[in-house]
């Protein structure tokens, strides 16, 4: 078993996230030369002070940190695998803001140079004091099977309502979209396990699939997504056999890479009728129905390639950027309904898709993953478990208080060689 290190004033957080760090031995008040593979740093009680220059502010935080690296780096080092998770205040104090953000960029910085030495680094600026609710979600980005490290996120607790206004539900309703290979069947897998009623939507489902989903009594929400009539009949379905929806991933994609001197206006309309406006029939729905109920958890999907930009990816990219312009514009409107809505920009993830990637290069698709594994800090590429994780947690209670965040499932990486 492997020992924890939390460094923290509240009482509230450090019992919390020792009830929740089940694989550890022992957790560490203070440092007497044990090993360590996990370090927690939570500073966020600063908010309450009102820092009157730089020089304090700055000793607090990127000082402390500072000093506290430099002496558990070695140790964290000399395990086999390390996390460590830093939760910053987020404050109006203008001397505390300028030293948060020179300590985000430290540990961003930090956390490439250990990604390579499979240690994690993440980061989360907390809005609003619950030591219970941010050692919940301490827990979550410290653990290695989101595939995140680098990582810097704002998480808003004020968001969080004392009690989530919707009746209990036995088992919640889940739609996914593309769910018939890759990230979507691992995400349709990792909430039928959490308890979700699935509904999979694609455009065709293997045999084994479709065992699958009658050995497991998911709903098959057969239907091509770009075609309004098929999104109307997949929502009235749901309705009538549920009676609710609770979650919607909105995973399916079409994607062809093409130098954008060769895209055609045909294929480039392809990409935004399926990636976007098929969504957004969807969404239309189900954002009715989830006001009604005054709960739900939206997941949308966009790319690195939304974020980035990629080279002969100009269709693609734009309707994955588009997907990050819906997800700030949803999180804003829906918040008052305790309906969250994020957006999950996955990296390099092995799943049938990169053979368009290995196409446009004129490699096999294993050929493709190893040139791409090059420009990972964690040193491979991910899995479709490793982002489904994410969604499973996303689909959870504490998603709302990172509702308009862009998340990427991408090992460190942040940009491209090609």
């Amino acid at each position: 078993m492997m020992n924890a290190l939390i460094l923290s004033d509240s009482n509230d957080f450090k019992a919390t996230l020792k009830e929740k760090l089940t694989n550890y031995h022992t957790l560490i008040s203070e440092y007497e030369n044990k090993e360590i593979s996990f370090l927690a740093v939570d500073l966020t009680g600063f908010a309450q002070v009102d820092f009157k220059s730089w020089k304090s502010a700055k000793e607090h935080t990127v000082d402390f940190l500072f000093d506290k690296l430099k002496t558990f780096l070695p140790v964290i080092k000399s395990q086999e695998w390390g996390s460590i998770v830093v939760l910053l205040p987020d404050s109006e104090n203008i001397f505390l803001s300028i030293a948060v953000s020179a300590a985000e960029g430290m540990l961003k910085s930090i956390a490439c140079e250990l990604a390579p030495e499979n240690i994690i680094l993440n980061v989360l600026k907390i809005k609003g004091s619950d030591p219970k609710k941010s050692a919940e979600l301490a827990k979550f980005f410290s653990d290695s099977r989101a595939y995140l490290t680098a990582q810097v996120l704002c998480a808003d607790l004020t968001r969080l309502p004392d009690k989530l206004n919707i009746q209990t539900v036995s088992n919640p309703v889940a739609l996914v979209t593309g769910s018939g290979q890759g990230i979507g069947l691992a995400i349709s897998r990792e909430l039928s396990n959490l308890g979700y009623r699935v509904c999979a939507n694609d455009i065709k489902f293997s045999d084994e699939v479709l065992s699958e989903i009658e050995e497991k009594n998911w709903f098959n929400a057969y239907g091509d997504i770009s075609i309004k009539e098929n999104t109307d009949k997949i929502i009235r379905n749901i309705c009538n056999r549920y009676g609710r929806l609770d979650v919607l991933v909105a995973n399916a994609a079409y994607m062809n890479m093409t130098p954008f001197a060769d895209v055609n206006k045909k294929d480039f309309e392809k990409h935004l009728s399926v990636n976007v406006e098929g969504h957004l029939n969807i969404l239309q729905q189900a954002v009715e129905l989830m006001k009604k109920q005054r709960y739900g958890r939206i997941i949308l999907f966009s790319s690195m390639f939304g974020v980035e930009g990629w080279k002969n990816a100009s269709a693609y990219s734009a309707t994955k950027r588009a997907m990050i312009g819906t997800c700030k514009a949803l999180s804003k409107k829906l918040e008052k309904y305790n309906i969250s809505v994020c957006a999950i920009a996955p990296g390099i993830i092995d799943t049938p898709q990169l053979q368009a990637d290995a196409d446009d290069l004129g490699v096999t698709r294993e050929e493709m993953i190893k040139i791409y594994e090059k420009d990972i800090p964690l040193g491979r590429a991910g899995k479709p478990e490793d982002v489904a994780y994410l969604a499973g947690f996303l689909a959870g209670e504490n998603a709302l208080a990172l509702s308009g965040s862009v998340i990427q499932t991408n090992g460190g990486e942040s940009r491209s060689s090609f």
